[in-house]
């Protein structure tokens, strides 16, 4: 029997790319799994990418520690000289995001560069 606080399943995976840092999200990302995406964010800005792409197309909530974890990623890839892209954000994310009016912060893509 599914109780109300079943959760979907949260992953994270990040791939490179050809420059890029490929960071790909799956399931709910709030205070209990932002500690991962930071892991998986600070992990990619190490290798030195060019662009790095977080895909949020398989996130179904955010709540404000994802919010401050992209806050986080945006002010760490500045100072790395790495252009950080959100792929595939979700209406709903958008709408945290919005709600807090830190979507004007971020560059919004909608499907994958590299062809595939």
């Amino acid at each position: 029997m599914a109780s109300e606080f079943d959760r979907s399943p949260f992953s994270v995976a990040a791939t490179a790319h050809d420059g890029q840092m490929l960071v790909t999200v799956r399931g709910e990302l709030d205070v209990l799994t932002a500690p991962e995406l930071e892991t998986a964010i600070a992990a990619s800005l190490r290798m030195h990418p060019y662009t790095l792409v977080i895909d949020f197309s398989e996130v179904t909530f955010m709540d404000s520690s994802a919010c401050r974890t992209l806050l986080q990623a945006r002010g760490d890839a500045i100072k790395s000289a790495v252009e950080l892209e959100l792929r595939g954000i979700t209406d709903s994310c958008r709408r945290t995001l919005q709600v807090l009016d830190l979507d004007k912060l971020f560059t919004f893509t909608t499907g994958n560069d590299d062809g595939s």
